[in-house]
């Protein structure tokens, strides 16, 4: 029995005659009884009572044009779930974004977008700008946010945000008056940094390299806001993106601009996989941003 044959059977219940529904179903009366019979063969059951004047279902008609109508209704109901997904009524969005960078943009991210579309879920996943472009690779995300310099070979990618870094320490260090610091000048420091899965650890060690030495790292950490109580207590100096300074509200931490020709630029982009089926609601969600 397939879907057609349960779409007939309930026409020519609902029409309460075979003449009826085959002019509704355009079949001709003949193959419309076949059809019905065939069924009531493959069921082992009589769906009408055939000897009054009008065609009524019996009590085993009545079972099958229940569970057929619930067994249509799925099909009946795709154009309308399409429609939604099409107008952006419904769907999910799974965006990868390193820790810091959620921290700093999301919130901003998630308000606009679920005012403008609701019924539209962002699901999130955590990890370093590393492990986003493997998330990303893998398919295992919609939209990923990561840190460039990257091999950008299999990704679109979507210019979003670019901060400059920016020297954090104690309001007690000796240096926290000045109004600019050159990087070698932190040569004998120690540093706090990011863990290994960060970006932002990688481009740190790099700066110092690029002015002559190797940062003396002296505490890791996952989490920016831990860093600044570091800081705060004079365990340590960081280099940080401007932006997290907005974040903290601790009043020991000085932050100074790095004393460089040209500053030194974190800049985040938005990457999807190239030639990947983008949904409707993720290309809506990088048309916003």
């Amino acid at each position: 029995m397939d879907l057609r044959a349960i779409e007939l059977f309930l026409a020519v219940a609902e029409q309460g005659s075979f003449t009826k529904a085959a002019e509704k179903t355009f079949v001709t009366q003949p193959y419309l009884s076949k059809v019905v019979k065939q069924i009531e063969e493959e069921l082992n059951v009589t769906l009408f009572n055939r000897t009054t004047r009008k065609l009524e279902l019996t009590d085993a008609g009545k079972i099958v044009i229940e569970q057929g109508r619930m067994a249509l209704k799925p099909l009946q109901d795709m154009p309308n779930l399409l429609n939604e997904l099409q107008n952006l009524q419904k769907g999910e969005i799974v965006l990868g974004i390193p820790p810091v960078i959620g921290t700093l943009i999301f919130p901003s991210i998630a308000q606009r977008f679920s005012h403008a579309f609701p019924d539209v879920t962002l699901r999130l996943i955590e990890l370093g700008a590393k492990h986003i472009l493997t998330l990303a690779e893998e398919e295992k995300i919609d939209v990923g946010f990561t840190v460039k310099p990257f091999s950008e070979g299999n990704f679109c990618v979507k210019p979003y945000f670019v901060d400059e870094f920016m020297i954090y320490l104690s309001h007690n260090h000796p240096l926290a008056y000045r109004e600019r610091i050159k990087i070698a000048e932190l040569a004998d420091e120690k540093f706090i940094v990011f863990t290994t899965d960060f970006t932002l650890r990688d481009m740190v060690i790099k700066l110092c390299a690029k002015n002559g030495f190797k940062p003396n790292i002296a505490y890791e950490s996952s989490q920016w806001d831990l860093m600044v109580e570091l800081i705060a207590i004079d365990m340590g100096v960081a280099v940080l993106p401007k932006s997290i300074f907005e974040k903290h509200n601790n009043p020991h931490v000085k932050m100074i601009a790095i004393d460089s020709d040209e500053p030194y630029l974190w800049e985040i982009a938005m990457i999807t996989k190239k030639e990947r089926y983008l949904s409707y609601a993720t290309r809506a969600f990088l048309d916003m941003f």
